[in-house]
């Protein structure tokens, strides 16, 4: 008759973030080809600290046994694999969580990354042999994503000193919280000026072309310098923001400038306003969760 043992993830794993992490997975397969263990699986619901539920033959295996091969794997699993739960700062196009993760396999040694854009949270599993914690934060940080110089190697990362709520170093200026809102808005008033300028006041084409052109470079930069950055790494997309700077392409060698000005500031506009929306959502949800007491009697 076979009897079954719990084994405490937080105990055994320490490192894993949560039982999704692929450590879980591999301590499974190692238990479950340990003789005399009938079945391995995960106790109730997927959580974070979900418990292993190991069925096994006390005839083949002793509970003294099963509990010395837990831990000891778990302790190979920790030296082998390293995981980094990062803040960062990504507010771009709808598919850059995709690309951010793609560009983050891509890194040697890195083995899984996922990407939370609410959350703003990347969680990055890494082969120890191959390369470290800080080497992974110095990849987000190429991707140009914001991170604190000392995130530590698993759990959730605290911020840095001089960071903000997000745990990511903020600058105290506008500009800097609203760069992509300030440029959608110069991109809207030099397409105001040109279409204004043309049709009422009595400019030139050229000039109202030179005026759209800038709306054009505004509107539009945002995009260039995310398509340049995947083709400079080699991770080409057909995505939303090179159909939009097709789009806008199209309609300039068309000589619709004024429209395809307009297309890039509406773009470029929506971005920010769905950032902002992100924004004000995470801080919501923060301050929610700061209003559950922090110790119960």
């Amino acid at each position: 008759m076979s009897q079954r043992v719990r084994l405490e993830l937080e105990l055994v794993l320490p490192e894993a973030p949560d039982v999704a992490d692929a450590c879980v997975a591999r301590l499974q397969a190692i238990l479950g080809h340990e003789p005399g263990v009938t079945g391995v699986h995960l106790v109730g619901p997927p959580r974070v600290t979900a418990p292993v539920l190991c069925h096994y033959d006390p005839k083949a295996v002793s509970l003294a046994r099963l509990r010395e091969v837990a831990t000891g794997a778990g302790a190979r699993l920790a030296e082998r694999y390293g995981h980094v739960t990062a803040p960062i700062h990504a507010v771009a196009a709808e598919d850059a969580a995709p690309r951010i993760e793609t560009s983050l396999r891509a890194i040697s040694g890195v083995l899984e990354a996922a990407v939370n854009l609410p959350a703003q949270v990347a969680s990055v599993e890494f082969d120890r042999t191959v390369t470290n914690a800080a080497a992974v934060v110095a990849a987000l940080g190429a991707l140009g994503l914001a991170v604190p110089s000392d995130v530590p190697s698993a759990g959730a990362a605290e911020g840095a000193e001089g960071a903000g709520d997000d745990g990511v170093v903020a600058s105290g200026t506008w500009y800097a919280r609203n760069e992509e809102l300030a440029w959608s808005l110069c991109a809207g008033a030099l397409l105001a000026a040109g279409v204004a300028g043309e049709r009422w006041v009595g400019i030139s084409r050229g000039v109202a072309i030179a005026l759209f052109v800038g709306a054009y470079g505004f509107g539009g930069f945002d995009l260039v310098r995310h398509n340049v950055e995947n083709l400079r790494k080699g991770g080409f997309r057909f995505d939303i923001d090179l159909l939009m700077l097709e789009a806008a392409t199209g309609a300039a060698a068309l000589g619709e400038w004024a429209e395809g000005a307009f297309l890039l500031f509406l773009f470029a506009l929506a971005h920010a306003l769905e950032h902002y929306a992100l924004d004000r959502a995470r801080h919501a949800i923060r301050a929610l969760g700061e209003l559950a007491p922090r110790v119960a009697r």
